[in-house]
């Protein structure tokens, strides 16, 4: 009788947990695990089939988190005090550009270096974007308070 009302409290836990929540969970899972692991099984496929689960999440991690939170910092810096959103909106974004890579490394057959070399460009690149459009708001702001 303890294993059926395991099952039941776990199955009533479940239903109080919202839609939202899944959503935010599959886009950060999309954004940190599954690029991390696609990343590593392309580039040394041995490395999957001998880790344990433990060590292959943390060696995929290693890979995407400083690319989340870099691309979380562009949005922090234009969303203000929104973190969670921005943490969300980072995830996303990473998510593109990993898949994005992944498939032109796959379709280019590119070395892992050359890959590494584009993740970091196009980080770059986002973020050199993002302080653009933060330096022409300010200039709008500016000249709007200048003539008024």
């Amino acid at each position: 009788m303890s294993i059926i009302s395991d099952i039941t409290s776990i199955i009533s836990e479940l239903k109080k947990i919202k839609f939202f929540h899944i959503r935010i969970f599959i886009i950060c899972f999309l954004g940190i695990l599954a690029p991390g692991v696609l990343i590593v099984f392309y580039y040394r496929s041995e490395i999957t089939m001998n880790y344990d689960v433990l060590k292959l999440l943390t060696f995929s991690i290693s890979f995407t988190l400083p690319v989340v939170m870099i691309n979380t910092i562009d949005f922090i810096v234009h969303l203000g005090d929104k973190i969670s959103l921005s943490f969300i909106l980072g995830c996303f974004l990473t998510a593109i550009q990993l898949y994005l890579l992944l498939y032109l490394s796959y379709f280019f057959t590119l070395r892992f270096k050359t890959f590494s070399l584009f993740v970091g460009a196009t980080t770059l690149l986002f973020f050199v974007i993002s302080i653009i459009i933060l330096i022409i708001k300010g200039s709008k702001k500016k000249k709007s308070s200048n003539q008024g």
